[in-house]
């Protein structure tokens, strides 16, 4: 057992060779080999980390630090189709933005204008929207910690299916793309519009506390709207993405932490607004399941304007837990030297 309370101590043997058994922690906080990483306004520093501060970048991989710092007003954004796992043996401290772009760490890409136009990439990925003979559909948004929204008009793409579970890894899905559709006729060059791009996967796990007070988002982006002279449907929204944070010890929050979709893409002359992608999957995980104050959000986006009919997207899932799980853990022993009686144990 760890930090909190236990509801069973069982003390192996008998004698003056009575021990006690005490847990591990049930996760890989890595080795620290990479070091220590502190961004700062005037340095982009450690292992994986480029660009020129404040503006900051990392490729998605597995990082093992020591300890994890971003200062107020440095923003790290991501590249690379990997998910994006740090490992600090010791404290992570967020006080500027971890952005994880859309379409990087596993985000799915969202569809593509066109004849045919395509669906949103990914698990869930948004139903591409056609036409009417009248007027185009939008598309539908992407899946994820939800189902996205169809998209509106009656040749509509549909919203992507949730997926997935709280402890994964993948990323979130893009929108459906809508056919290129003018004046009544299919258009080879133009006039559709393209799905937006869904949410990576961000997993942090410290050996230490886990401390926000900037903001983590790993947001699906918004489908594209249509042009003006266009009677094409809107593209649908990219789903939120994925943020994994996890403390051997706490894990405070007076800032913000997003997986929200992307809204649909708007149609202005008559045809069906995209349907908004879903929100994505936030867990936390910490000894006590207490994350204090600010801000969480998975949060679906919202059908674009156009023609009527479509369906509202669903929010996500975001869940605070602690990481002790029922069952039996085995560590290590203390030898208490000697026979011994007590009523309580208490470890940190």
């Amino acid at each position: 057992f760890g930090n909190g309370t236990n509801s069973t101590t069982t003390v192996n043997g008998t004698g003056t060779a009575a021990s006690v058994g005490l847990a591990e922690i049930p996760f890989d906080i890595g080795t620290g080999a990479d070091g220590a990483v502190n961004m700062t306004a005037s340095a982009c520093s450690g292992a994986g980390i480029s660009g020129t501060a404040p503006n900051c970048s990392i490729v998605g991989a597995t990082y093992n630090y020591t300890t994890f710092n971003i200062d107020s007003g440095v923003t790290l954004t991501t590249t690379g189709s990997t998910p994006l796992i740090i490992k600090a043996t010791g404290n992570v401290t967020i006080s500027g933005t971890i952005a994880v772009t859309p379409e990087t760490l596993g985000g799915g890409a969202g569809g593509i204008r066109g004849i045919p136009p395509t669906n949103g990439s990914g698990t869930g990925g948004g139903g591409a929207g056609l036409h009417d003979g009248n007027y185009g559909g939008g598309g539908g948004g992407g899946g994820f910690g939800g189902v996205g929204g169809r998209g509106r008009g009656s040749d509509a793409g549909v919203g992507g299916l949730s997926y997935s579970t709280q402890a994964g890894t993948d990323g979130g899905s893009g929108g459906g793309g809508t056919v290129n559709f003018y004046n009544g006729t299919l258009d080879s060059t133009s006039f559709g519009a393209n799905g937006g791009a869904g949410g990576g996967s961000l997993k942090i796990v410290a050996g230490g506390s886990v401390t926000n007070s900037g903001t983590i988002q790993a947001n699906g982006n918004n489908g594209v709207t249509v042009e003006a002279a266009s009677v094409s449907g809107g593209g649908g929204g990219g789903s939120g993405g994925r943020i994994n944070l996890i403390s051997a010890s706490s894990i405070t929050n007076t800032g913000i932490i997003s997986a929200n979709g992307g809204n649909g893409g708007t149609s202005p002359n008559g045809g069906g607004g995209g349907g908004g992608g879903s929100g994505g999957r936030i867990l936390l995980q910490d000894s006590d399941s207490i994350v204090s104050g600010g801000t969480i959000q998975v949060n679906a986006g919202s059908l674009g304007a156009g023609a009527a009919g479509g369906t509202t997207a669903s929010n996500g899932s975001s869940t605070a837990s602690t990481y002790l799980s029922s069952g039996t853990f085995t560590s290590a022993t203390i030898d208490l030297g000697g026979a011994s009686e007590f009523n309580t144990l208490s470890f940190s």
